[in-house]
């Protein structure tokens, strides 16, 4: 008669505990990594930006400061919230100590930006902060970019520290970034792509055209870029036209900006454009092979 019992050979227990050990022996190494990482950062601030510790006249070990105010215009009452810290490699802003962060602004429509923030002071700063000058701007900088409305608003505060806090002036930027219903003032006019099922846009590295994909009606749609985010269409706005039941559901440009790929899910194929000085798409062919499969997305390139 035949014997049957559950369980492991001794060998295989010991493997697993081994196994469990050596996953578990990882995180104090995970940790000091973690530790070590910094306090490096640390050393960093502490040769290059020290008074960062004493950003509103307290020694924080985090070599941060926050604080919560709000900014008053015509449209209404703009809460603002601000969190900094020293940028010991510098700004191409300011030539002296800056300070980089996140800011959140809540408008009285109850809508909620999210701003990447920046400033500086006068070079030569000591560790006590109290009554220096200190300028802070900051641009709608969503998680998910969009180009619907670029980085506005974006705002610029300048005043002065009286420890532990800041009173600041925004010199009418809020004004100017928000009409008078508390809307986002707009650059330009909103630009038609000419096409249905627009999914994906695409920038160039230089921020010189931005490219769209309509991939209902199968075609790309092209603008350039001014230098206040404004929008002009390229050549009619059409670049390309791809046959029907293409779905060019995704996009990506090159690194270099010289080359625009499109994801084509219908057709299971990547589109492969050449970008002219102007703007304009020269098309090189396309690459088969991926699942013919709509919705299929996602595409990267270097």
């Amino acid at each position: 008669m035949d014997h049957f019992s559950q369980g492991f050979p001794a060998n295989a227990a010991q493997r697993r505990r081994k196994s469990l050990l050596g996953c578990l022996g990882c995180l104090p190494r995970l940790a000091l990594i973690l530790f070590l990482g910094l306090v490096l950062v640390g050393a960093i601030t502490a040769v290059f930006a020290p008074w960062g510790f004493y950003l509103g006249g307290k020694f924080n070990i985090l070599a941060s400061w926050q604080g919560l105010g709000t900014l008053n215009a015509k449209s209404g009452k703009y809460i603002v919230f601000v969190r900094f810290g020293p940028r010991p490699s510098g700004s191409r802003v300011y030539p002296g100590p800056s300070v980089g962060g996140l800011a959140y602004l809540c408008s009285p429509r109850g809508e909620a930006f999210r701003m990447k923030l920046g400033g500086g002071m006068r070079r030569g700063i000591g560790l006590n902060t109290d009554g220096e000058k200190i300028s802070l701007y900051m641009y709608n900088a969503p998680i998910f970019a969009n180009f619907t409305g670029g980085n506005r608003p974006s705002i610029e505060l300048r005043g002065q520290w009286h420890n532990p806090n800041l009173v600041l002036d925004d010199h009418s930027s809020i004004a100017r970034a928000f009409n008078a219903d508390g809307t986002v003032t707009a650059i330009s006019q909103s630009l038609p792509t000419f096409g249905d099922g627009n999914c994906w846009n695409a920038i160039t590295p230089n921020g010189k055209f931005v490219y769209a994909d309509n991939s209902a009606t199968a075609t790309v749609a092209g603008f350039s870029v001014a230098a206040n985010g404004a929008l002009t269409p390229i050549a009619g706005t059409i670049l390309s036209s791809n046959p029907t039941g293409t779905t060019n559901i995704d996009m990506a440009v090159s690194t270099d900006g010289k080359f625009v790929y499109t994801l084509n899910s219908g057709t299971g194929s990547v589109g492969i454009y050449s970008v002219n000085s102007d703007g304009t798409l020269v098309s090189l062919g396309d690459i088969d092979g991926l699942p013919k499969t709509v919705g299929f997305n996602g595409i990267a390139a270097l």
